[in-house]
């Protein structure tokens, strides 16, 4: 008698377990539509607001690189007037601003790295010549931010942090 008390307790709870977990599931069902409604309310309102023309002009698009490169130019050309006492040599030759620079311990080559995707490296010899030599390495993905020549002047190490790598040149 007593094992069948205890049988039908058990069917009990087992069926309020299995009621439990079912208005569980309905209740995440209820959520996930809730949560699905605001998000497709969210978008429509995203492109109700996006969609509208702005009255009166439109505004004019403006080339961010030609500024910048013009700003470069205007910077240099200033600087070009006023020569410091102590300068020796202006590197002209990349498209934008330089990110490094490395001079090699043995004193024959100066780098340059600018985010126009390109090391430059100058022979010191040369840089009196109307023409120095110069040798470019171009870089595919990313422009360098930082280099280093190793302690004998042959091989430069240059650091790339956006696709976080180094190079051996």
């Amino acid at each position: 008698m007593e094992l069948a008390w205890v049988l039908a307790l058990l069917l009990v709870l087992a069926g309020a377990g299995y009621m439990y977990l079912q208005q569980q599931e309905e209740a995440k069902k209820q959520a996930l539509k809730l949560q699905k409604e605001k998000e497709e309310l969210a978008r429509q309102q995203f492109h109700a607001l996006n969609s509208k023309k702005p009255k009166g002009k439109a505004k004019k698009k403006v080339d961010v690189t030609a500024k910048l490169k013009k700003k470069s130019q205007e910077a240099a050309a200033k600087d070009a007037g006023e020569e410091h006492e102590s300068l020796l040599h202006v590197l002209k030759g990349h498209k934008y601003g330089i990110t490094a620079a490395a001079y090699s311990p043995n004193g024959r080559f100066l780098a340059t790295a600018s985010s126009d995707r390109s090391i430059r490296l100058y022979f010191r010899e040369t840089l009196k010549d109307k023409n120095p030599k110069v040798h470019q390495i171009n870089m595919e993905y990313d422009h360098a931010t930082a280099m280093s020549f190793s302690s004998d002047g042959r091989s430069l190490v240059r650091i790339s942090l956006v696709f976080e790598f180094v190079e051996l040149h």
